[in-house]
């Protein structure tokens, strides 16, 4: 990647910049290569996420116009992933994306996350209550 800041610039994509400024994107990279999944709570619940492997400065999602970003402060992880629905039309199955996540863990608990809901084409926060 060249040295200027590049942002994410396609309609479904994520851009992540490293705490050593080293920045990893959808255009050279795939979210599964650069994250590992954990298992952390979720307003009391077991949840799986997908964790960047690197630790990050911030991350970035866009979808659908929307896009939203996060901070990492120290002890804290970032995540993001894609959301959809099974379809079933004539006897067939079709996986249909409708929207992204992106989340911030800290001490293995969820503590902030947004919906990016391509339906209604609106952010929404998830309600995240201590865990």
């Amino acid at each position: 990647m060249s040295q200027e800041k590049k942002k994410c610039n396609k309609d479904n994509c994520f851009h992540a910049i490293s705490q050593n400024g080293e920045e990893h994107d959808s255009h050279g990279h795939k979210w599964s290569d650069i994250s590992v999944r954990k298992i952390v709570k979720r307003n009391g619940e077991d949840y799986h996420v997908h964790v960047c492997k690197h630790p990050l400065k911030s991350l970035e999602v866009n979808y659908a116009g929307m896009t939203q970003t996060l901070e990492c402060g120290e002890g804290e992880e970032l995540y993001q992933a894609i959301r959809g629905r099974v379809v079933l039309t004539h006897e067939k199955k079709h996986d249909l994306e409708v929207g992204r996540v992106i989340g911030k863990v800290k001490d293995n608990k969820i503590c902030e996350e947004y919906l990016l809901d391509g339906i209604i084409k609106k952010v929404i926060p998830t309600q995240v209550v201590d865990n």
